[in-house]
């Protein structure tokens, strides 16, 4: 069982925390401690291309999908993964597991038919916003929000995503 390297938990320390909050300490891990940045050319890098090739995909590739199933790989649930937002969206759809409420460790998504989708971790709801870890994002307010470059903690209003997965709940 992977454990995030810095937490110094037991065994069953780790395997005592919910699945979502193995991934949101995955995420975590990697905003705070890693601070992945693609390095060498856009959606390129060690840390960027080791999460592009658990769900089999080559660098170059935009990678908030594949960051966010690297995650949950690494929280040792195994029963989807996709570096794609759409993939992600029609899975907890044919799966009922899609909540217009975010809750922590959910996967806060949006997909406006415009080529523009991305997907990131919630941490937590705020009266109307939410914080998130996302790969492939910018951070703060300028950049790129889906094809920024690298993992950050971000605070959005709720109303920009389109819907949040219960991935734990199949």
């Amino acid at each position: 069982m992977a454990k995030v390297p810095t937490l110094n938990l037991s065994d069953a320390e780790w395997a005592a925390f919910s699945l979502q909050e193995r991934a949101v300490q995955w995420a975590a891990y990697y905003a705070d401690v890693i601070g992945v940045r693609e390095r060498g050319g856009n959606n390129r890098g060690p840390s960027v291309e080791m999460f592009l090739k658990t769900v089999g995909l080559k660098p170059g590739n935009p990678w908030c999908a594949a960051f966010v199933s690297h995650c949950l790989v690494n929280s040792d649930w195994f029963k989807f993964k996709s570096g794609g937002v759409v993939a992600w969206k029609e899975w907890a759809e044919s799966h009922g597991c899609v909540s217009s409420t975010p809750s922590r460790g959910s996967l806060a998504f949006w997909d406006h038919g415009d080529a523009s989708h991305h997907i990131e971790i919630v941490l937590e709801d705020q009266d109307g916003h939410i914080r998130t870890i996302g790969g492939n994002t910018s951070s703060g307010e300028v950049g790129s929000q889906n094809n920024g470059d690298g993992v950050y903690r971000r605070v959005r209003p709720t109303s920009m995503f389109s819907g949040f997965i219960e991935w734990w709940r199949v």
